[in-house]
């Protein structure tokens, strides 16, 4: 934990959501690895990417894709560690290390981790 001007600054590990569309994908793992990839390129080098997973009550776990005629929207998860002096003001840094990426598309943070 450092200080600065009176604000104790903690490390945050910050997971946002996000939607990548794409288009004439054959299967769910085509869509999943290109997804990851488009995602990878637009992002800095120090941000994990992956694509998210739901599980139902039953206990199968799947993939958050949507296939439709040939076109997927996934969602991928963008994780990266951050400095900051709460929760939300990790979210915010979060945020804005990756919103000219994804400028269009509606960051959710998924959780802040300390």
């Amino acid at each position: 934990m450092a200080v600065i001007r009176g604000m104790q600054l903690r490390s945050y590990y910050v997971i946002l959501k996000c939607p990548v569309f794409l288009e004439n994908v054959s299967s769910v793992e085509d869509a999943c690895n290109i997804a990851v990839s488009v995602a990878a390129k637009k992002v800095p080098h120090y941000v994990d990417v992956d694509v998210s997973e739901s599980s139902c009550p039953c206990g199968v776990t799947r993939k958050d894709v949507l296939i439709v005629a040939g076109d997927a929207l996934v969602s991928v998860l963008l994780g990266m560690k951050v400095v900051a002096d709460s929760d939300r003001g990790a979210v915010r840094v979060a945020r804005s290390i990756v919103k000219k990426a994804f400028n269009k598309s509606e960051l959710v943070a998924v959780y802040p981790l300390r």
